[in-house]
């Protein structure tokens, strides 16, 4: 797709490529929450290292515009970055950051840049997004953000998400043996006559791709009771009876295959409030890699 005339980069510098990911969640006054996380490879900044801390310095700028290119907001701002013991780097070489916009339901123009001061390299991104609307009263689940760990919450402020610490795949690569963690948020639910809501969610794992060998998975979450796990050839699900007392709920969950083949899946998210009887489910696809040859030795 060409870009209009009109557009132009808001920084100059030699460009390189960043991987990003969009996720949307329900905002306050009828808005939506978008989040985008973004990398920012190590061999593309200057990194200075002072002792046991690596640091470095971008300048970031999030620019949204209508399908006219006329801009509708823009966040610059100068990012400092202390790498510690806790390094920000995914498994890629990866410096993970992240920024919010809020906005009204559309279709926008998203551009993402990041230039580092010291090399004056800018990396880029630009994508059309559709931004959901969250505002119907009926049952409503927002987008899958994947992760490789959700927690309590951390220190790093690029990886609070409420009272959470979410470190994002962005690549949505994982290994055989590594956890899939995976947030989402659940709208609208309606309580009973005794101000309670029961809800279920099924987590459905299976191939996107011709895989035949048969799947097997522990689902792991701190609520909830255990209604059974199925094995359907290569397809596996659980599912989980809830109650809470809010209308809104924010869950986690980690799933862990069983020597699963390499290839692409599909996670598929259910939820059914028993009390309205109401349905809505969401999914997103990623990917089992093969292990380093050094990881395959330790199992």
């Amino acid at each position: 797709e060409k870009t209009p005339d009109r557009y132009y980069h808001p920084f100059k510098g030699k460009r390189f490529d960043m991987p990003l990911m969009i996720t949307q969640f329900k905002a306050d006054s009828g808005k939506t929450r978008v989040e985008l996380y973004y990398g920012i490879p190590s061999s593309e900044i200057n990194l200075t290292v002072w002792g046991d801390t690596t640091r470095a310095i971008v300048k970031q700028g999030t620019f949204v515009f209508d399908l006219n290119w006329n801009e509708v907001t823009r966040y610059v701002q100068k990012r400092r970055y202390g790498i510690g013991k806790k390094i920000l780097f995914d498994d890629f070489y990866l410096l993970i950051d992240r920024g919010t916009v809020i906005l009204p339901p559309g279709t926008y123009n998203f551009a993402l840049e990041v230039m580092d001061e010291a090399t004056e390299k800018v990396g880029s991104e630009r994508q059309v997004v559709n931004v959901r609307s969250f505002k119907s009263n009926r049952l409503q689940i927002s987008d899958l953000l994947l992760a490789s760990k959700i927690s309590a919450q951390s220190s790093l402020p690029v990886y609070n998400f409420g009272n959470l610490e979410i470190i994002p795949t962005l690549s949505r690569n994982f290994t055989p043996h590594q956890p899939i963690f995976v947030y989402f948020e659940i709208y609208n639910l309606v309580p009973d006559s005794t101000h309670q809501t029961r809800y279920r969610i099924e987590t459905v794992v299976r191939p996107a791709s011709d895989i035949k060998k048969p799947l097997l998975a522990n689902l792991l979450t701190g609520m909830g009771n255990l209604l059974g796990l199925s094995s359907k050839k290569t397809e596996v699900s659980t599912s989980f009876d809830y109650q809470g007392n809010t209308t809104d709920e924010f869950i986690y969950h980690s799933v862990e295959l069983t020597n699963p083949e390499p290839g692409k899946y599909e996670l598929i998210i259910r939820v059914t409030d028993l009390n309205s009887k109401a349905s809505v489910q969401n999914q997103i696809s990623f990917n089992i890699i093969k292990m380093p040859h050094n990881e395959e030795e330790e199992h």
